[in-house]
């Protein structure tokens, strides 16, 4: 049986893109390979998870990779460390290449801080023998960024796999629906340039008759009656809001795959977000695609328009299930079990 070590991020990001990402590949594969998982901490602290990644995680790498035929490393931040392992292969997972869109656009310091250091593992990129990645634009992008290195490049999709009979024991996000009868949209979203929220802002101003949930650790500056943040939810009461919520939105300007497009999909909610080719790659027709040149009248418009009902709910479902479990094993069957 083939060997494998997989590296995870802190294990207290279970609720992350990058982690779900990584755990339903190694639920998929645990059958059928044997899979050792390190994770770089499981202590919610950026110093112990920063000891674990740069200090522990090398010598680990060192004594350790030789015994495995592959070592999976989660996500690019980690591509540096393959300089530390000795093992027959070493496979990378790519969630998307943001170094083009970080250069057009004004970013924080902070964002600039991780690009500069994204870019340093981006140079040791050719060392892998595989490099997965979670759509056809970000294989684009690495291909027109980066030399030889095309063949590497394997596209897995995101497995989404939420059980929908789960329901929240919170009492809070009960009762929230349960007194609030106007619409709901709801997004999953950051700080991040690229997530673009000062626009959710907006629309939420304008739009006060709808209540407007942003999951996400947010920091806003102006408070709205109409707009409520959740910083931290686990994954019954995420399903919670998805169950209860009229329309997912997504302004986001820039994203590999976006999950969250299609796990609200998968609970019928029609997906509001701008026309950028990932989402247009992953959401074909079943996305409701505002154009860039939109003014803030004609978008807000435009989802006074979007509504939730039976036809839409089975066309974003329709299209949620391209990445349900069962599909991707069947239809990515050798890119996954080729580890």
């Amino acid at each position: 049986m083939r060997k494998l070590l997989w590296l995870l991020p802190n294990k207290t990001k279970i609720n992350t893109g990058v982690y779900k990402y990584n755990i339903e590949l190694i639920n998929l594969l645990k059958k059928k390979k044997f899979i050792k998982v390190y994770h770089t901490g499981k202590i919610d602290s950026y110093i112990f998870t920063f000891i674990s990644k740069f200090f522990f995680l090398p010598f680990f790498l060192l004594f350790n990779s030789k015994k495995f035929d592959c070592v999976v490393y989660p996500e690019e931040g980690f591509g540096f460390l393959s300089i530390f392992s000795y093992s027959k292969e070493n496979t990378i997972i790519v969630h998307d290449f943001r170094k083009e869109f970080n250069k057009r656009n004004k970013i924080k310091i902070l964002e600039n801080i991780k690009q500069n250091y994204i870019n340093f593992n981006f140079f040791f990129i050719n060392k892998f023998k595989k490099i997965i990645v979670p759509s056809l634009h970000t294989k684009k992008l690495l291909i027109d960024n980066i030399k030889n290195i095309k063949k590497k490049i394997i596209i897995i999709p995101n497995i989404i796999n939420i059980k929908k009979n789960s329901k929240s024991n919170n009492l809070k996000e009960n009762i929230f629906f349960k007194k609030r009868k106007n619409e709901q949209i709801l997004s999953v979203s950051s700080n991040e340039t690229r997530k673009n929220i000062s626009l959710i802002l907006k629309i939420a101003n304008k739009l006060n008759n709808i209540n407007f949930i942003i999951i996400g650790n947010i920091k806003i500056k102006k408070k709205l009656p109409n707009l409520f943040i959740y910083k931290r939810l686990n994954q019954n009461e995420l399903i919670t809001f998805y169950n209860n919520s009229n329309m997912y939105l997504d302004v986001s300007l820039f994203e590999g795959f976006g999950r969250t497009s299609i796990e609200a999909q998968s609970f019928g909610l029609p997906v509001v977000c701008f026309d950028t080719p990932t989402n247009k790659e992953i959401l074909l027709n079943s996305g409701n695609f505002i154009k860039k040149k939109f003014s803030l009248n004609e978008i807000i418009n435009f989802i006074k328009s979007i509504k939730k009902n039976k036809k839409q709910m089975i066309k974003s479902k329709k299209n949620a299930f391209r990445f349900s479990k069962i599909n991707i094993k069947n239809k990515f069957k050798k890119e996954i079990y080729d580890f």
